[in-house]
């Protein structure tokens, strides 16, 4: 039986909303020409990629084992798109 989003605790949802979010702005504020946006852009893939990781944590918690992978290939994307490489290898 395919489990859904639905089966996911308010508090997981909630985490990966916050995540979803930041991944959206951070695409946002690349799109500005000024080095400002890139700076938050970074600041806000950074925090996507921890809520990420919590996400992961909170999904093996959960039991929903076959979701973790996604949050943590996530995760490492977004610490690439943040310029943390060092992180984004010690994600996977």
């Amino acid at each position: 039986m395919k489990r859904t989003h639905e089966s996911y605790s308010k508090e997981l949802q909630q985490l990966l909303g916050k995540a979803s979010s930041n991944i959206l702005n951070a695409r946002a504020a690349m799109s500005r020409i000024d080095n400002n946006g890139s700076e938050k852009a970074k600041q806000l893939f950074e925090q996507a990629a921890e809520f990420e990781q919590e996400a992961a944590m909170r999904l093996e918690s959960e039991g929903h084992h076959e979701d973790v992978y996604i949050s943590l290939v996530s995760a490492a994307s977004c610490y690439q798109n943040a310029e943390r490489y060092d992180k984004a290898l010690l994600g996977l």
